[in-house]
């Protein structure tokens, strides 16, 4: 599988919304959460991004985190639950969540190929850090949208947090 990197993204837009779509990955308790290059330290969130072309959500997410990880979750499909979408409070911006919980997998190889050029021209990774934590605390650093939408969706599939 061949990816293009550092390819500008065609915006796709549903009602003048912009929709972003990413994915909750938990294995063995814990939630995977990401660091975007040039957020502050305090802003934490779970790999996303924005739908390019004529892509489905899910392929979306497939693709963004991939990108951002090196996580291929299209392996995981039979245990992938679509979260729905959110609105954010202060774009015109939608989330895409979809949630999967992982049983077995070497995560040892988590990594960003994806890149971006500042302004300096330096080209840098979209996302510069990451962190396994407990689910709920892990839940916590995650921008408000991102929060919620967990929050809202914890009955589709809490049964298989235990």
């Amino acid at each position: 599988m061949a990816w293009i990197i550092g390819v500008l993204k065609r915006k796709e837009r549903v009602n003048d919304m912009v929709t972003t779509c990413g994915a909750y990955i938990i294995y063995n308790e814990l939630i995977l959460i990401v660091h975007s290059t040039g957020q502050p330290m305090n802003v934490w969130g779970i790999p996303k991004g924005l739908i390019d072309g004529v892509e489905t959500p899910e392929d979306t997410m497939y693709r963004e985190v991939f990108e951002e990880t090196n996580i291929v979750l299209a392996d995981y499909r039979h245990k992938l639950i679509d979260l729905g979408t959110v609105k954010y409070k202060h774009k015109h911006k939608t989330l895409h969540g979809f949630i999967v919980i992982l049983d077995e997998w070497d995560y040892a190889d988590v990594y960003c190929s994806s890149t971006y050029s500042t302004k300096e021209g330096i080209i840098r990774p979209e996302v510069d850090a990451f962190v396994w934590l407990p689910v709920e605390a892990g839940i916590s650093y995650l921008h408000y949208t991102q929060k919620r939408l967990f929050n809202e969706n914890k009955k589709k599939f809490e049964r298989f947090l235990t």
